[in-house]
């Protein structure tokens, strides 16, 4: 029977059987089966407690619930990216991934039967303390629902820590062997610091955290919050009582089970199908652009709809839609706005970014359709904005397009748009405000940091192709540079902003000289954008050399083999 289930498997996936047989041994067995029992005995030993009115002992459901719970999240995240990890670079190290690769598998097959067999003996060893879990469950009064949907939300959870583990292995290739095993304990090291940090800011009990701006989404990747939802009846923190206030643009999403799960596994599924792209183009060809640019076009998307269905909520859930406040929230949360855009966008500059043989195999065959006359007009335009091996500077400039266009709708649709201060994070860090801000001065502002960012992934995307040793890590670096060194000059030459905020328009920071006249600001953005077309227009006259170099070079190792 056991043999004929094995079979039936493993005609759909061959490699989760051969994880499983190899680990499936009599004695791993029964040392799991052992520990899982003597997890139990102590859990519930610990969690006695003498009752005083009945002269014994009685059990703390609620204690050994919450004891269970803990043990299943840490165990199963931490232990199993460790494994996860593990399992696949000393599979590299010893050369048999490559033979894996080489299989008709697809590489979601491969990598999926790694994901469930790997960690069989931690599954079996969380198997055997479901039924004492489920027994506490019911005897603490937690319904039936809420239970299946801490198990619903705890695989979700798995499944995403485990997609993550198995891309940072894939990434981590090429890291000599004796360090790959460091790896694997530096990356459960990290999942188990991520654990407690999320843990401590989800059982406060005299203070609560506040949900209402665009960070709340970070929440949904922690367990631990919507455990404490789930199971409000054993923990009175504020935090399960925040999370009951959420909404999502203005939806009041906290009132209902199915409602604030749907959010959890709705931000989980975006993430992991995000990795799996990734995985999926990684995984056979190593220099492959982590993602397409048609998806990243999406990638963006979502993650702009996370940000502003987080910002868009009411203070008072029981007051009606009011637009009047939708301004206010939106100016509250441009810091956070601000800062995770900035990593997203500098982000997509690495992901996006072809290697440098693509760019040189882009520019040889454009040059040959050219050539034989195949070549239109919008083909350069649609081969930049979705072609696998062309430059990167269109596709950034598009994915920052969906990024502002939120934004400009906002200034422009404001019917009384004036902030007379806006105080972001950022701007503390330089120790300014900016003052009398009207909405053009923003539409300008944003017009000239617009420019600036593809001025920067012009000049990350020529940086990257040079012929040095690690390029991409050389080209953020000097693009990290060119974003501190200008602010930082001009700082320790004492030109504030109040003061003069003309050169600080053309610095990393634009909106530090919103304070100067408009005809200033607007001579500032044409000259930005004279610079953008000069240094794209020598980025394609590069593309042209190099494409014209390397035909006459196939051209002439064609002519010398006839």
């Amino acid at each position: 029977m056991t043999e004929s289930v094995f079979e039936k498997i493993g005609d759909r996936n061959p490699q989760f059987v051969r994880e499983v047989k190899g680990r499936l041994k009599r004695l791993p067995i029964l040392l799991t089966v052992f520990l899982s029992l003597l997890m139990q005995t102590l859990v519930y030993i610990n969690n006695q407690r003498f009752d005083d009115s009945l002269k014994e002992n009685v059990s703390n459901w609620g204690g050994i619930v919450n004891s269970i719970n803990l043990l299943f999240v840490f165990s199963l995240l931490v232990c199993g990216t460790y494994q996860i990890i593990n399992d696949i670079s000393r599979e590299e190290s010893r050369g048999t991934l490559n033979f894996i690769r080489l299989s008709p598998q697809s590489e979601v097959s491969i990598l999926i039967g790694k994901i469930l067999g790997v960690p069989i003996l931690l599954y079996l060893f969380i198997a055997f303390a479901i039924p004492f879990h489920l027994v506490s469950e019911i005897c603490a009064g937690i319904p039936f629902g809420n239970i299946l949907g801490f198990y619903i939300i705890l695989g979700s959870c798995c499944a995403l820590v485990f997609s993550g583990a198995t891309l940072i292995s894939l990434m981590a290739q090429n890291i000599p062997s004796n360090s790959q095993g460091f790896l694997a304990w530096l990356a459960s090291a990290i999942v188990l610091n991520l654990l407690i940090f999320s843990y401590s800011i989800s059982n406060v009990s005299d203070y609560g955290i506040s949900l209402n701006h665009a960070f709340a989404w970070l929440l949904m990747f922690s367990p631990f919050a919507i455990e404490n939802y789930l199971m409000a009846d054993l923990s009175n923190n504020m935090a399960a009582i925040e999370l009951k206030n959420l909404q999502f643009f203005q939806i009041p999403v906290g009132l209902n089970i199915i409602t604030v799960m749907s959010i959890y596994l709705a931000n989980y599924a975006f993430w992991i199908f995000s990795i799996w792209q990734i995985i999926k183009r990684i995984f056979r060809n190593q220099k492959s652009t982590w993602f397409s640019k048609n998806y990243s076009y999406f990638f963006v998307v979502g993650i702009q709809i996370l940000l502003w269905g987080f910002t868009l909520q009411n203070q008072n859930i029981e007051s009606k839609f009011d637009v009047s406040k939708i301004s206010y929230q939106i100016e509250q949360n441009i810091s956070y706005f601000l800062l995770l855009n900035l990593i997203l966008i500098y982000s997509l500059m690495r992901i996006l970014s072809p290697q440098r043989q693509d760019i040189l195999d882009w520019s040889r065959y454009r040059r040959l359709n050219r050539q034989h006359n195949q070549d239109r007009k919008n083909h350069l335009l649609e081969d930049l904005f979705l072609g696998e091996k062309s430059p990167s500077q269109l596709a950034i400039a598009v994915n920052l397009l969906l990024i502002i266009v939120p934004f400009l709708a906002w200034i422009i649709l404001s019917p009384s748009f004036a902030v007379e201060t806006i105080n972001s994070f950022l701007l503390n860090i330089l120790l300014w405000k900016v003052s009398n801000v009207n909405s053009l001065h923003l539409l300008l502002g944003i017009g000239c940091f617009f420019v600036l960012t593809i001025i920067y992934a012009t000049i990350y995307q020529r940086l990257a192709l040079l012929p040095v040793s690690q390029p991409f890590s050389w080209a953020m670096a000097s693009i990290l540079l060119l974003n501190i060194i200008p602010a930082w000059i001009l700082m320790m030459m004492k030109i504030y902003p109040s003061q003069n905020p003309i050169p600080w328009l053309f610095s990393t920071f634009p909106w530090l000289g919103f304070s100067a006249s408009i005809p200033i600001i607007l001579v500032a953005f044409l000259s930005e954008i004279m610079v953008l077309v000069v240094c794209n227009l020598q980025f394609m006259r590069w593309s042209e050399r190099v494409g014209n170099s390397t035909t006459k070079e196939l051209f002439t190792v064609q002519h010398q083999g006839n």
